[in-house]
């Protein structure tokens, strides 16, 4: 007997009419099956999914496939009639029914990561060999009636996010209260299994209530941790979670329960739900640590090589991350890494700390896949070795780390290393906004980061103030500067330049960013009266945070010595820290770097070192860095001309100016000033510097001040131009500060004292 007879056998069975048995043979196999989607092709799916009833959303999603195939079978069915084949739509519907249902049925055995489009092609295959075999069609014609009859209607479905229902939970090895949540987590496979792990978790809630009330250590803290990931375990808001979270971990703590001890120094440090406390966290580590608990270990490590809580002591982070590594803590390999790599308490070794890093990453720590994926997008040098940051930075993000999850959001938004997909970055969104809800001051800072750039649609600052707002009243130190920074311009509407200042100055304690602003604040008097000896604190305060290897401290160092503001001016020390801030992974520093080799500043100019630091930038995610970058393509500046590459940069820049981000509008300006790839329009490009400078941006106020002084987009008018170079000199802008005093020459004698009233 021929194999086609033989296949034809076998399915001619299945082209009956006994639809009913075969749609209740689907329905059973359904039940017992693994989802890794939530489908979203039909409304039905979304209210009992609301609801919460995993029952419900079992059967929707059961009765959204039925439906789907159903219309792809009719479809097909049109197809075959239009060949002019002879076939019944019932008995060709209960085939496809039930090839459906069987292939549902082995997915969980398809494996994990690849089970939907395995399952898929799967389908593809049967039913392909189905037509080919009964209707005597053709490969090709087979497959192309597939194609409208399933794939083009069903595609689309897969495209939807994973929606996880059960956030991670760490640290939970040492019970077997712990064991068996963490069972829970690990077993949940699909959207089904979720639905009915999320059922028996909130029955499990209900028992470790009753005990943590009985005053079981672990239970509380079990409680402590499903709150902290925003789970509901006695009906409370999202936004209380995280006040429950610490009650309970509290509780745990004072009973003596180590893994509590640790929970609760991490609330202390990390400001979740409360504000940031590093002296108690300290106390609790060490109370930890002393009973052998190795990452207690390894972070009160982490206070001494950063002075916080304690007295910083280099010698004594390092013993104690090595005491960590010694016992298995894959955060003391994390802060091992970090002291090689920033030189902080041990001597500067970029190769060891990378090895290190990778170590830790192994072993499955977020904070050193974070740092790991930051370093090597600064170093990557072949797609290969960007796709390998990326995936660290993937994996940081999956298991919580919100700095992650913003860049993560980035890279897909942006889409320079890879394609950009738009549902992808509203899902990580979706993610770090519910974390910012909970309480998690961290991630309040970086939704309010991705509401401010634009990531989740148009930069709206309006929506990005009250998260920044919520963060900064924990005492996280970035929220505090960027509070300070909104006071200080009116960049939400508030303009108060009072409680700027003393954001500033809170921030100041940890933030080098806005030492360095206080710095420039006090040497010039700008809000404050002129204060030598705070300018020396703080210059003090900001030498010291870079002589311990912090990257923005030693970039804003490298900036006062290029610009010769309070220090004298230097271009090979300003060279090196910029150096050392680069190799730390600050974007920035590279485009301070390629600014100095473009312009000769220090070092020999070198167009394709400049261009090569602009491309390091970029990679960092350092928007202003893209223009160049565009610019040098289309010239062949420093790189072989290349108008095609020149143009998808610039097509960047016009989808991020399209959502409103002030680096990319600020870019776009320059490309509208020029007329690279857009139609020349200087008024616009003079209207975005303007709009740019207001928000304290010293590269437009010097692009702005040399249009008004050629009379270029706008009238000419040499006072104006004097203005704005001497509002950006006294912001602390080197370059500023020597074309002002040049354009003062310029000037006539009447006039120059004018010029500086006016400014």
């Amino acid at each position: 007997m021929k194999l086609r007879e033989q296949v034809t056998a076998v399915f001619q069975l299945l082209f009956r009419f006994y639809w009913i048995i075969a749609f209740g043979l689907f329905l059973a196999l359904e039940w017992f099956s693994a989802y890794d989607h939530i489908r979203v092709f039909s409304f039905i799916l979304k209210i009992p999914f609301i609801a919460g009833d995993p029952h419900l959303l079992r059967l929707s999603v059961i009765l959204s496939d039925f439906l789907t195939g159903t219309a792809a079978a009719y479809l097909s069915f049109l197809a075959l009639r239009l060949l002019r084949k002879k076939v019944v739509l019932a008995s060709f519907w209960a085939a496809l029914i039930v090839i459906m249902g069987v292939v549902s049925f082995v997915r969980p055995f398809l494996g994990k990561e690849n089970a939907v489009w395995a399952a898929e092609l799967l389908r593809m295959f049967l039913m392909i060999i189905a037509l080919w075999s009964v209707y005597q069609l053709e490969w090709g014609i087979a497959f192309s009636i597939w194609a409208l009859g399933y794939m083009v209607l069903m595609a689309p479905l897969y495209f939807a996010e994973e929606v996880p229902l059960l956030g991670k939970t760490e640290a939970m090895e040492h019970s077997s209260v712990l064991a068996e949540i963490k069972s829970l987590n690990s077993s949940v496979q699909g959207t089904a299994e979720r639905l009915a792990a999320r059922h028996r978790l909130q029955e499990y809630i209900k028992t470790l209530l009753v005990e943590a009330e009985k005053g079981d250590a672990q239970a509380q803290y079990a409680l402590a941790l499903l709150c902290a990931e925003g789970t509901s375990v006695n009906g409370e808001p999202p936004e209380q979670a995280l006040e429950h979270a610490f009650q309970w971990m509290a509780k745990a703590s004072s009973q003596g329960l180590v893994d509590a001890q640790v929970g609760l120094g991490n609330f202390y440090l990390q400001g979740d739900g409360i504000p940031i406390n590093p002296s108690q966290a300290a106390q609790l580590y060490r109370a930890a640590a002393e009973k052998g608990n190795m990452d207690a270990e390894a972070r009160l490590g982490w206070l001494y090589a950063h002075g916080l809580g304690v007295d910083w002591n280099g010698e004594e982070a390092l013993r104690r991350y090595s005491n960590a590594v010694h016992g298995g803590s894959a955060l003391g390999l994390w802060g091992l890494a970090d002291m090689y790599i920033t030189g902080n308490g041990a001597p500067r070794d970029h190769e060891l700390g990378m090895s290190y890093f990778v170590k830790a990453a192994e072993e499955g720590c977020a904070p050193a896949m974070a740092q790991l994926g930051v370093l090597m997008l600064a170093g990557a040098g072949k797609p290969s070795e960007t796709a390998q940051a990326i995936a660290y930075l993937h994996q940081a993000a999956r298991a919580g780390e919100a700095e992650a999850q913003y860049l993560y959001m980035t890279i897909l938004t942006e889409g320079v290393a890879i394609t950009a997909q738009p549902n992808s970055v509203r899902w990580w969104g979706n993610h770090l906004s519910t974390a910012a809800l909970i309480g998690h001051a961290d991630s309040q800072w970086y939704w309010a980061r991705a509401l401010e750039d634009g990531l989740m649609g148009h930069a709206d600052p309006h929506q990005a103030w009250p998260w920044f707002v919520q963060s900064a009243s924990k005492g996280f130190p970035d929220a505090l500067r960027s509070q300070g920074d909104y006071l200080a311009y009116g960049l939400a509407g508030e303009h108060d330049p009072d409680k700027a200042l003393m954001a500033y100055q809170t921030a100041a304690q940890f933030n080098a960013q806005a030492m360095r602003d206080l710095i420039i604040r006090y040497r010039n008097g700008t809000g404050v009266h002129p204060d030598p000896a705070k300018v020396e604190y703080y210059l003090n305060q900001l030498r010291l945070y870079a002589s311990r290897g912090d990257a923005q401290a030693e970039y804003y160092l490298g900036e006062l010595c290029r610009n010769g503001i309070v220090i004298p001016q230097s271009y090979p020390q300003a060279l090196t820290w910029y150096r050392r801030s680069a190799e730390n992974g600050l974007g920035q520093a590279y485009y301070r770097i390629a600014e100095m080799y473009e312009n000769g500043e220090g070092v020999k100019k070198d167009e394709q070192a400049a261009f090569q630091h602009y491309r390091r930038a970029a990679s960092l995610f350092y928007f202003p860095a893209y223009y160049n970058i565009a610019a040098r393509k289309a010239d062949g500046i420093g790189t072989e001309k290349n108008v095609q590459e020149s143009g998808e940069w610039v097509l960047r820049i016009q989808r991020g100016a399209q959502r409103g981000n002030p680096a990319h509008l600020l870019s776009l300006a320059r490309l509208r000033e020029r007329g690279l790839f857009v139609a020349r329009d200087e008024a616009l490009s003079a209207a975005a510097y303007q709009k740019a400078a207001l928000r304290n941006d010293v590269d437009a106020e010097r692009a702005l001040a040399k249009m008004y002084r050629e009379g270029r987009g706008v009238r000419k008018n040499l006072m104006t131009a004097y203005g704005w170079l001497d509002d950006a000199a006294h912001r602390g802008d080197g370059r500023a500060k020597r074309l002002r005093d040049a354009l003062r020459k310029e000037l006539p004698v009447r006039e120059r004292d004018r010029a500086k009233s006016h400014s």
